[in-house]
This record gives structure tokens, sequence and C-alpha cells, in this order.
């Protein structure tokens, strides 16, 4: 695909826009996103409020879907950029958990802010999210859905509901990461993503690995 040349003004409503969404994801993570006011963004971001709902029309919920856009980009592309060339099913979730790790990695205080949020509604990113990113987020899934059964076709893991293996793998995930984002200065994500793989291949392994 051409590179697009952007004028001068897109530039900088762009800069202006990643500024804003800097400012709110802090505001969010600390505050919460039911508390959090749009003068409290813009007097942060040093933008008046009219700028704001001049880039995000929809205010603060225009913000934070913009926000949880992009930690599902990193999630996105880091699977996919290396999922096609991969033939094993043990490989594939290695990666769906490298690209999960990533992407609390990339942004840390997003998925702060986004748990603060759905505390209590279960382990799927998707909640909340709107259409078009849940069905991103759910083609994802199926490719980790298509590894886990093939690998328990393949005799490597052990037979299982395949919504029960998803739902212990998100629950894996999500509950070592979470700790990560409480511990960042002690563990570093190399040792988690080590940990997650171990103890998710552990329970559903047919042979040692």
């Amino acid at each position: 695909m051409p590179q697009v040349d952007l004028s001068r003004r897109e530039r900088q409503a762009l800069r202006q826009r990643e500024d804003i969404m800097e400012a709110a994801v802090e505001v969010f993570s600390r505050k919460g996103f039911h508390d959090a006011g749009m003068a409290e963004i813009a007097e942060l971001a040093s933008f008046g409020v009219g700028t704001i709902y001049r880039l995000f029309p929809g205010g603060k919920d225009h913000i934070y879907q913009e926000l949880k856009r992009r930690v599902l980009d990193s999630f996105e592309r880091n699977l996919l950029s290396r999922y096609w060339a991969m033939k094993d099913p043990l490989q594939e979730l290695r990666l769906y958990i490298a690209a999960s790790v990533r992407a609390y990695g990339d942004y840390p205080r997003e998925m702060i802010m986004y748990l603060r949020e759905v505390a209590g509604q279960g382990f799927d990113f998707e909640v909340g999210l709107p259409q078009d990113m849940r069905d991103r987020f759910q083609a994802c899934t199926r490719l980790v859905r298509r590894a886990l059964e093939t690998g328990m076709a393949q005799g490597r893991f052990r037979p299982m509901d395949l919504d029960s293996a998803l739902l212990f793998l998100r629950a894996t995930i999500n509950c070592f990461l979470m700790r990560w984002l409480d511990e960042r200065q002690t563990h570093g994500l190399d040792q988690v993503e080590e940990l997650i793989t171990n103890s998710f291949l552990h329970g559903l392994s047919a042979t040692t690995h």
C-alpha cells in the first residue's frame, strides 16, 4: 500500500489526538472512566474542551473506545504478523500467549483502565467493545480455537471441551498479567510469558513439553 502524505493540518490533528489520548488514559487509569471528567482531561492535555470535542465528537466515550482500539491493534498485529507462517498448533498457542503479553506490555495503563471497568464481568476482552472491534477480536479467538482443536485431534493436547479450554487460556493469561500490572518493577514480561505458557500447557498437554 502506498504511503499517504498528510497535510500539516492533518499531522497536527494526529499529534493533538495522541496528546489527548495520553492525558485521558492517565485520568481513566487513576480515577476510573465514570469518575473522569472532560475538564480534567483537557487540563492535563493543555487543550480546551472544545478542541477535544472537535477531535473526539463522542467525548470521553469516543476517547475510551480509541484507547481500547490501540490495545486491540497491538494484540492483532503481534498475532497475525507471524501466525500464517505457522503450521504447528503448539507454536500457534505460544504465539497467541505472546501477543496477549505484548498487548499488556505495550499499554499497561489502558489495561488497568479497562480492567477497572469490567471488574466482576469475566475475563473476556471483548466485553464492552463496539461491534467492529468485537468482530476483530473474535476472529483472533477463532484462530486459537482452531489451534486447540487441531492439537486435540493430533493427540498433542488432551481432549476437553473447546469452550472450557478457551476459558482456561484466557483466565490463565489475565490472572498472571493482572498480577504483573501490580508488580511491574519486580517481574519482567519474558518471565510472565514463560509462567503463563508453562501453566497452561501443563494443564492441556497430553505429553510433557
